[in-house]
This record gives structure tokens, C-alpha cells and sequence, in this order.
């Protein structure tokens, strides 16, 4: 069967058409694809949290607690006790009122969270953590004879460590009714530092925080209120992440990694029933 000159052009344009459209769409998966991997690398490269993450949160007095995975709770009438994590930062908090009608305060909170990191490339790489903390006492009045068998203290401590190296560092102090100081403020950080070679790479490895404040007290004969503070609510986080390493899995890479590979199947579909 021979076409003439304008059944022949017809073809030609319809086919051009389609050929055109299969460009235009293909070129789309493409762009979605490097977008994707663009979002899901300064998604996980980027200071902040990257799932799956874990975390736990505990909030009590003494042995009666309340837990969760992101969030905890704990008050009374003396005082309370809240601990939170978030992607990289964890933050507790722990204070109350006593005096001798309510002498005993035995509030605790703590946060732990853990966070897996793949090597993408060889070189040097790091990641630092930062701790801000404020602990304080502070008395109505101060006895003429000293505290006497009054007992009240606050107290912090905290870790951070990277699996990889083995390397950890922390932090941790006490505040009591004989301290010299009735206040402290803590502010820190520690860097992890790693150098990568080509073979390093593919290599996933943990770092990591723990957090943990309280209060504690027994008053015997003290006719005022004594305030008893541990906060570091808004503390333990990651500030810092650099060089060949990223947060794994890439949560916003993966998702549009798909979208386009379901695209590309339904486009090679759609070819093969025209």
C-alpha cells in the first residue's frame, strides 16, 4: 500500500507528535527524579531530624512514671517533672515547691533519641552537639544555723556518643542547700570528627544523646518555701552536620523516586498499547 504526499505528511507529524510527547514526559521524570534526590540530600544533610529516628521520654516521681516516644508529663501539688525529644534535640525538665508542709520532692525526667548516618563521601566529616542548661535553688530566707538536717539538692547529666569511633563525652552536676552557689548555667558543646576513605563509603554508624534532670528534697523544720529548678528543656541537640555523610533513609528522595519510576511504567504502558 503506497500513501500519497499528504497521507505521507500526516504520518510523519503524527509520529513526530508522539515522539515529541514521549521527550516531554520523559524529560518530566527526569526533572522529578533530580528533584527529588536534591530534596531528599539537603533534607538529610541538613541540620534537623530525618526519619526514622528513635527516641524515648520518661516523666516521674520516684517510681511512679509516665512515658512516651516524643513526649512525657509528670505533676502534683509539690512539682513537676516533662521531658520531649524532637528529631536531633532532646530537652527535660524537672522542679518544685517544698518547705516543711510538703518536704519531699523526688522528680525526674529523661530523653534519649538515636540517629543512623550513611558515608556518601570520602573525606572529612563532623557532627556537633550543644547543651544550654539553667539549675537553681533558691530559699525563702537562709537559717542562722545552717540547714540542719534540711536536705534539698537539683541535679543534671547528660551524654552524647558516636558509635563509629567509640568516642562519647558528657556533662554533669549537682546543686545543694550547701553549695556555694544556689545557680548555674551550662552551655557546651562536643564535636565528633571523622576522615573517610573510598572504602568508607557505604558505612552507616550511630550517634547519639541522653539527657536526664531531677529534684530532690526532705525538709525537716523550715518555715519558708525553697524553689528547686532543672532545666534543660531546650538542650541536647545536634547544631552542625558536615561533610560526606547523611541522615539515612532519605525520606523525600525515596517518595518522589518512586512517583518517577511509577510515571516511567505507566509512559512505557501507555507506548506499548498504542
Amino acid at each position: 500500500m503506497h500513501l500519497n504526499r499528504c497521507e505521507f505528511c500526516q504520518t510523519k507529524l503524527f509520529l513526530w507528535k508522539e515522539d515529541t510527547e514521549m521527550k516531554a514526559k520523559f524529560l518530566t521524570v527526569v526533572l522529578i527524579l533530580s528533584f527529588g534526590l536534591f530534596i531528599g540530600y539537603a533534607y538529610a544533610s541538613g541540620v534537623g531530624p530525618s526519619e526514622p529516628y528513635s527516641s524515648w521520654c520518661n516523666a516521674g516521681y520516684g517510681e511512679d512514671v509516665n512515658s512516651g516516644d516524643t513526649y512525657a508529663y509528670y505533676s502534683d501539688s509539690i512539682g513537676s517533672a516533662e521531658a520531649r525529644a524532637n528529631g536531633w534535640e532532646i530537652g527535660t525538665h524537672a522542679g518544685a515547691i517544698v518547705s516543711t508542709a510538703h518536704p519531699g520532692a523526688d522528680h525526674w525526667s529523661d530523653a534519649w533519641f538515636d540517629q543512623q548516618f550513611k558515608v556518601i563521601a570520602a573525606g572529612g566529616a563532623s557532627i556537633t552537639f550543644s547543651w544550654d542548661g539553667w539549675m537553681e535553688i533558691s530559699p525563702t530566707y537562709t537559717p542562722e544555723n545552717g540547714w540542719g538536717e534540711n536536705q534539698a539538692s537539683v541535679h543534671f547529666s547528660l551524654s552524647v556518643w558516636d558509635d563509629l569511633s567509640g568516642d562519647s563525652d558528657g556533662a554533669g552536676d549537682t546543686i545543694t542547700l550547701s553549695s556555694d552557689s544556689y545557680s548555674q548555667n551550662y552551655l557546651d558543646s562536643y564535636t565528633f570528627t571523622h576522615y573517610f576513605s573510598e572504602d568508607d563509603i557505604g558505612k552507616t554508624f550511630f550517634v547519639g544523646g541522653y539527657l536526664w534532670t531531677a529534684v530532690s528534697s526532705n525538709i525537716v523544720d523550715y518555715d519558708g518555701d525553697i524553689g528547686l529548678d532543672s532545666d534543660f528543656y531546650n538542650s541536647l541537640k545536634i547544631t552542625d552536620v558536615s561533610g560526606g555523610i547523611a541522615a539515612v533513609p532519605i525520606p523525600g528522595a525515596i517518595w518522589l523516586f518512586g512517583s518517577g519510576l511509577m510515571g516511567l511504567v505507566a509512559m512505557r504502558r501507555r507506548k506499548l498499547t498504542l
